[in-house]
């Protein structure tokens, strides 16, 4: 076993052991701490308006959608009916963040954060705690993502979830290493993580 290898399994070992002790009460307590422990990187609360959260929308919700009590079942049927085009495609732009209206007009076509954006609107709607993050999937799991993707990350049941909208991805964020945040938004706050 080389010297690599130790360091990485005593790095887990630790992060186990901070992420399963670690009071995870509530998300303004937490805001910047759990990706603390699960990345050992900095955390800066960064000052300013940030108007990413302008684009989480309840109001546009279907009442439809509503119906669904269950993030998860939520997040599944939204990707199987969803289809993911690049905003070149869709909207000859190079980048173009869709409204929950928008996504919704376009028939449920987007890109990450057309998906991401109309699930966490869905789960504001819902009255749960939920915040955005920008980064990136690391390169041995996902070489689809070159570039930066927009997911979700959601206190649920006590636990924090990593939820990739776009990817079906819902699974407790403790476990789940491959996606590298830069950034995450909760309502007018921005928190850096580089």
């Amino acid at each position: 076993m080389t010297l690599k290898q130790l360091i990485q399994i005593f790095l887990n070992i630790l992060r186990h052991f901070l992420v399963n002790t670690y009071n995870w009460d509530g998300i303004e307590e937490t805001s910047g701490a759990w990706f603390y422990w699960k990345y050992f990187g900095t955390i800066n609360e960064v000052d300013g308006r940030y108007y990413v959260w302008d684009y989480v929308r309840p109001e546009e919700i279907p009442s439809a959608w509503l119906k669904y009590d269950n993030p998860k079942k939520f997040l599944y049927w939204l990707n199987s009916h969803g289809e993911y085009i690049k905003d070149e495609k869709l909207y000859q732009l190079p980048d173009h963040w869709e409204s929950p209206a928008e996504f919704i007009k376009k028939k449920l076509k987007g890109d990450c954060d057309g998906f991401a954006l109309a699930w966490v609107s869905w789960c504001v709607a819902k009255g749960l705690e939920c915040r955005l993050i920008l980064g990136n999937y690391s390169k041995d799991y996902d070489k689809k993502y070159k570039y930066n993707h927009l997911s979700c990350l959601l206190w649920y049941n006590n636990v924090w979830y990593y939820a990739d909208p776009t990817n079906a991805h819902f699974i407790q964020a403790k476990y789940f290493d491959k996606f590298i945040p830069y950034m995450s938004f909760y309502k007018n706050k921005m928190f850096s993580h580089e």
